[in-house]
């Protein structure tokens, strides 16, 4: 949860997490890619590491899913993991 209301969970996210990692999101969604993902994230205890961004209901659907990590070897482990997919590890700035 953001400190100030003008700072949504996105923007204080960014702040904190120096790298994150975008896999492509086709037509049909991620289905059971997504699900190893969260599987990935669980076994390695990415609660205290990282932060993704929630899903829900979007007039325009996204392009990427977005993962944020706290430390590059991790967000590099992870976008190695998925990079049939398409991942790809980003740093802020």
């Amino acid at each position: 949860m953001p400190r100030f209301k003008s700072v949504t969970t996105k923007q204080a996210a960014e702040r904190r997490f120096a790298f994150h990692v975008d896999v492509p999101v086709p037509a049909d969604g991620l289905g059971r890619d997504l699900d190893a993902m969260l599987a990935w994230l669980r076994r390695f205890d990415w609660d205290k590491h990282g932060h993704s961004e929630p899903g829900g209901e979007l007039e325009v659907p996204r392009d990427f899913a977005r993962f944020y990590f706290a430390d590059f070897p991790m967000a590099r482990d992870f976008a190695v993991a998925f990079q049939d997919l398409g991942a790809v590890v980003r740093t802020k700035g």
